[in-house]
């Protein structure tokens, strides 16, 4: 199992580059500048991550997402709407909170994926809402509660890629509606200071 540890916070800025992939599936070229932390163990194994055809009709609720739930790893995080200003996205300092790009599609939309980041961990708070999220398995449960109700998911797929490997898929703005989860991980290049790798959950409409 890849060894973990705090992510300091010099290391935000080279973590976070790899989100822009994400974005230019998105046709706005973004290039930000926050990180999110952590990594997939080497027992996690996972097919191929869902594609936008093979998810399911989108739930009938649309809204701000305020809380994002995930029983399996007891995690009721905080959601804040995030915009991406002079190219950088805003993901909450609070690793114990998460971040919606709320400029990409909201939860029970009838396309596109929703996105929520943050940070695994900080120096300076320790483990993060999404320090386990290695542990989910396809067919755990994820709930985004907005401001217009519950919106339900099932995990699909938990991947971990190279960050220079990171499909512009994970995240895209047409065809069915999905959630993509995204932190980073693997091992962490104290040269670069930065992880090398990112981590996904792909989930679909329950």
């Amino acid at each position: 199992m890849t060894r973990r540890g705090r992510c300091p916070t010099w290391v935000l800025p080279s973590c976070a580059i790899v989100l822009g992939l994400i974005m230019a599936a998105w046709g706005l070229g973004w290039a930000p500048g926050t990180d999110v932390a952590d990594a997939v163990p080497p027992s996690h194994t996972a097919a191929a991550p869902a594609t936008v055809a093979n998810r399911s009709p989108a739930p009938r609720i649309a809204g701000r997402p305020v809380r994002l739930i995930i029983p399996a790893l007891g995690v009721r995080a905080p959601v804040d709407p995030v915009d991406a200003p002079d190219g950088d996205l805003e993901i909450p300092g609070d690793p114990g909170r998460v971040g919606w790009w709320q400029a990409g599609a909201a939860p029970g939309a009838e396309a596109g994926t929703v996105l929520i980041a943050g940070h695994v961990d900080t120096a300076a708070s320790g483990p993060g809402a999404l320090f386990w999220l290695d542990r989910l398995h396809p067919g755990d449960a994820v709930t985004v509660a907005t401001t217009s109700g519950d919106v339900h998911y099932v995990v699909a797929t938990l991947r971990r890629y190279p960050k220079a490997d990171l499909p512009r898929s994970v995240a895209t703005p047409a065809g069915a509606p999905g959630l993509a989860i995204v932190t980073c991980g693997g091992a962490f290049d104290r040269r670069a200071r930065s992880y090398l790798d990112n981590v996904v959950v792909a989930a679909v409409p329950a």
